[in-house]
């Protein structure tokens, strides 16, 4: 494998130098497909430098740049050039394989250059060139030669690999089409690439294989030695010997790696691999049966309309066609074609009718095989009906006396025009015929042989029945021509329905087309008369029958043959019939072309999923006409909704004339509700304002009691007393601003209970009951200090201060020398400090109020519960 990309890269870099090229970075093992392919490009250039179609694409274009320089060139030449070297240049690079043109577009080119080619000439010709002028365009003349060789030699090639690929391109694109209706769109382009790979891997063989026959015969000439191959190789013959034999082993190496590429089959069976993967195919499953619950619930719905059937009944007759479709065998026909020819024959016939017999499934097969409409296989149809036959058979039976017929008037009928034109005949003629499918198809055919209708036979024999006018109009004629008129033998198969007679002698009566021409338009108009038809219908019968005689010689005669063989078997003419019938039902079963057949195999493969989707839908019914009761009571519950919004949208607006009662009572109720509701919000704020008022006015008789423990104690006789007196009161203000901003926040009472706390921790800070207070080292005075009536007494720093009550019973007073101080009763200090510790607890509770309801109290006063984060309840 090394050695492989080693040489392909060596041959690679070869070629682009003989090309002019800079060398390429080598490619490694894993990219070994693209430098073949690189390696196939440049080899198919290499080759195509010598050929004459890309000489004459760069020579046309030099010789358009010397015109150029001429001062008096002629615009025309110049265009002429251009187009000759632009057609040059796209069959090269088709040569080349890097691009696709088909045989009409070959041809195209062709035709186009012959005409450029004809224009230089005339040019030349016209003797007004310049010397140079003159020069250029002769050389050009010279090189048309081998540009339609070269270019003949192209199409000859291309035919030739069209015909080896055959039919299979055509039906590969059916394919594609096919499968991409099926879901399997990506394969489209796929499987026209591997056919394309494989035309274009046999163009450049072919093209490989003149080269090197070319070279072949180069060698051979040159090589008068007679040196074998390896010799040519080592040079013993010259450079140029050498060179080409070193092209023609790369031109066959080449071939060999291109036959890897011309199998179709090959191309195509990897494409469809590479496509059909387990993904792609779960995807298109999935999607056909959605496409068949789709198709299922549209057929349905069209089969209760159509039979005034439930839904659930027609789903049922849906199971019952896809059995029938199904069992019948025949690719044409499906679940959806029996419902629509279903459909068809009781909308014919105007009847209820759900009958699925072997006739039905005739009946949609020949519609989908023959092409054949519904409408124009009705009479037929209608006549099996009646007769309670079976449609095959009498298909057979009109197709097979209609060539029989045809065949006794010496033309070759289209039976499946027959077959329409039946269902075009009245009520009254096919009950005169008997419902025969054998008397109907030999009148019909007759009329048409006849170059007439079967309808305008049966308007000649109510004419002839006419018999004062009928024979008055005879013998006028009679007069008028001088000839002998003998209308007696159709005036009785007119009176007996035979209208196939009937078109017979009127035929022997009105003559040839040839004689009715040579008559006047007296004479003309007095023919037609006496035959029941006026003159311009006369003529067109007899200028019919004309034509059909002479266009369906060799068909008549080929059928005559067919004919007499079947005689010479020694078949009765029962049995003649039966073959012939046979024949022609399976003609018209067999009529789809290939892209047909793919697209109904498509169609067929469907009915998989259609038998999934049937059950689904039965299943699914149910459930959905469960919920549409339920569905229908959604506007029913929002309808008060919507009058109650159109109601206030009315009164605000006072657009009341245009609502309902019942919008102007809701309307009425919503606003009286939204008021209320407006009210009750109102007065709660206003409560919760009023109640955090009275919690500051509490707190703030709270502080004073307080205060007022400490001022008999002679504690605000100092500036620092009166100062946290003042934080007490500015603390308490803020809170009751915030409350009255935020209330509806939650954080109003927060903030009171946080002032509030902060005035009782500042007045706390400035009361004790039986303290203990150690004195600190060094010596000295300043760090403490006993404010009392004395005034304030600044104490040693090393002292250490007690405090209590009744420290001495029994003697309250201090002894002489001594500096003692006496504590006053402190039963308002404890009330104090009991107070400052529930305040204390209730900041401790503010921070647990995301996790738990609280109730905040201050002494025994519960004053709000906050039951979340930011949400409180006033007591």
């Amino acid at each position: 494998m090394a050695d492989d990309i080693k040489k392909i890269n060596d041959q690679i870099n070869k070629l682009r130098a003989e090309l002019g090229k800079d060398p390429l970075t080598p490619f490694n093992i894993a990219d070994l497909e693209k430098a073949k392919a690189l390696l196939s490009g440049l080899g198919a250039e290499v080759r195509e430098m010598s050929s004459d179609l890309d000489y004459i694409s760069k020579s046309f274009k030099d010789s358009v740049n010397e015109l150029a320089k001429q001062k008096n060139y002629l615009s025309d030449a110049k265009k002429s050039f251009n187009g000759i070297a632009s057609i040059a240049q796209k069959i090269t690079e088709y040569r080349k394989g890097e691009s696709s043109l088909n045989e009409k577009q070959l041809k195209n080119l062709q035709s186009q250059a012959k005409a450029k080619f004809e224009e230089l000439r005339a040019i030349s010709k016209s003797g007004n060139l310049s010397k140079e002028n003159q020069k250029e365009v002769k050389k050009a003349l010279e090189e048309q030669k081998n540009f339609n060789d070269s270019l003949e030699r192209t199409i000859e090639i291309q035919k030739q690999v069209n015909k080896e690929i055959g039919l299979l391109g055509t039906g590969i694109e059916g394919i594609a089409k096919s499968l991409s209706k099926l879901g399997f769109s990506n394969l489209s382009q796929p499987l026209a690439d591997a056919i394309e790979k494989t035309k274009n891997a046999r163009l450049q063989t072919k093209l490989n294989n003149d080269e090197i026959a070319k070279t072949t015969t180069e060698i051979s000439a040159q090589n008068k030695n007679q040196l074998s191959e390896a010799q040519l190789r080592a040079g013993f013959g010259g450079k140029e010997l050498k060179e080409l034999q070193l092209k023609n082993d790369f031109l066959k190496s080449q071939n060999a790696e291109l036959s890897t590429q011309t199998n179709k089959y090959k191309n195509i069976a990897k494409a469809l691999t590479d496509q059909l993967t387990k993904a792609n195919l779960i995807d298109f499953a999935f999607t056909s049966l959605v496409n068949a619950l789709k198709s299922v619930d549209e057929s349905t719905g069209k089969l209760a309309k159509n039979l005034n059937i439930s839904a659930g009944d027609a789903l049922k007759l849906q199971r019952e066609l896809n059995s029938a479709a199904n069992n019948s065998n025949t690719l044409s026909v499906t679940t959806k074609g029996l419902g629509e020819a279903l459909m068809a024959v009781n909308g014919q016939l105007g009847i209820f009718n759900t009958t699925i017999d072997k006739n039905l499934i005739s009946f949609e097969q020949l519609s989908k095989t023959a092409g054949l409409t519904y409408d124009e296989l009705s009479g037929v149809y209608k006549i099996t009906s009646a007769t309670g036959g079976d449609l095959e058979a009498n298909t057979k039976e009109i197709m097979a006396q209609a060539r029989l017929t045809g065949q006794k008037f010496g033309v070759a009928l289209n039976e499946k025009e027959v077959l329409k034109d039946i269902s075009n005949i009245s009520a009254a003629t096919t009950l005169s015929l008997g419902k025969s499918g054998t008397a109907i198809a030999n009148a019909v055919s007759t009329a048409k042989s006849l170059g007439m209708e079967l309808s305008k036979v049966d308007n000649i024999a109510g004419s002839l029945l006419e018999f004062e006018q009928s024979i008055q109009n005879e013998l006028s004629a009679e007069l008028l021509l001088n000839k002998d008129l003998n209308l007696e033998k159709a005036r009785q198969a007119a009176l007996n329905n035979d209208l196939a007679t009937v078109a017979s002698e009127i035929a022997k009566q009105a003559g040839s087309a040839a004689e009715f021409g040579k008559m006047n338009r007296i004479q003309q108009e007095a023919l037609a008369a006496a035959v029941g038809m006026g003159r311009e219908e006369l003529a067109k019968t007899l200028f019919t029958q004309e034509q059909i005689g002479n266009l369906t010689g060799d068909e008549y005669e080929l059928r005559a043959k067919q004919i007499n063989d079947l005689e010479a078997k020694g078949l009765s003419q029962a049995r003649i019939k039966e073959e012939l019938g046979k024949k022609s039902l399976d003609d018209l079963k067999n009529q789809n072309n290939i892209q047909e057949k793919l697209t109904q195999s498509a169609e067929k493969l469907n009915e998989v999923f259609v038998s999934l989707a049937i059950p689904i839908m039965q299943i699914v019914t149910p459930i959905v006409d469960l919920l549409i009761p339920a569905l229908q009571l959604i506007p029913i519950l929002l309808a008060p909704i919507y009058d109650t919004f159109s109601g206030i949208s009315g009164i605000l607006t006072g657009s009341t004339e245009s609502l309902s009662t019942m919008e102007t009572i809701m309307g009425g109720i919503g606003i009286v509700a939204a008021g209320y509701l407006a009210i009750t919000k109102g007065i709660a704020l206003y409560e919760g304002i009023i109640a955090m008022r009275k919690a500051n006015a509490l707190l703030i008789d709270q502080t004073s009691v307080a205060l007022e423990a400490a001022k008999k104690g002679g504690i605000l006789s100092t500036i620092g007393a009166l100062t946290i007196q003042l934080g007490v009161q500015m603390g308490l203000l803020s809170a009751s601003l915030a409350t009255n901003a935020a209330l509806t926040f939650g954080i109003g009472v927060a903030i009171a209970v946080a002032a509030a706390a902060a005035g009782y921790y500042a007045i706390k800070a400035l009361t004790a009951d039986d303290m203990v207070s150690q004195g600190n080292t060094p010596a000295g005075y300043g760090k403490r200090t006993l404010l009392g009536p004395e005034g304030a007494i600044a104490l040693n720093d090393k002292d250490t201060v007690l405090a209590g009550t009744n420290l001495f019973p029994k003697d309250n007073n201090s002894k002489e020398g001594t500096n003692t101080i006496i504590q006053q009763d402190n039963t308002e200090s404890k009330r104090t400090n009991q107070l400052l510790e529930s305040s204390v607890q209730a900041l401790n509770e503010l921070t647990k109020l995301s996790s738990r309801p609280s109730v905040f109290k201050i002494g025994t006063d519960e004053f709000f519960t906050a039951t979340s984060k930011y949400s409180y309840q006033i007591q």
